[in-house]
């Protein structure tokens, strides 16, 4: 999972809990569908909720390779802050790792 900041409140090692839905039938088509979406977050975020898509490139014995694009979202927790104390960066979101 992506470590994330915003307004100087942050999470390490997150244990979101969640569901992950994919649909494929390559025989047919090389392509798959999904929908996630996971809550627990911690301190800064309630939910991620996202849809992917992905490309069949090639199949070997039990293995698949696939290309693809996932689109997220994540729900933010509304944190009460003074902005005249903290400056006109409050709200502004930092990841500082990507997730796999």
């Amino acid at each position: 999972m992506p470590q994330f900041t915003v307004q100087e409140a942050f999470d390490r090692n997150i244990q979101a809990l969640g569901l992950r839905w994919m649909l494929s039938d390559y025989d047919h088509l090389p392509l798959e569908f999904g929908f996630q979406a996971y809550a627990g977050y911690g301190k800064v975020a309630r939910t991620l909720v996202g849809l992917n898509l992905a490309y069949l490139l090639t199949e070997r014995k039990s293995h698949e390779f696939k290309i693809g694009l996932s689109l997220s979202r994540i729900d933010l927790k509304d944190i009460e802050v003074s902005e005249e104390e903290f400056g006109s960066h409050v709200g502004d979101i930092s990841f500082t790792s990507w997730g796999d």
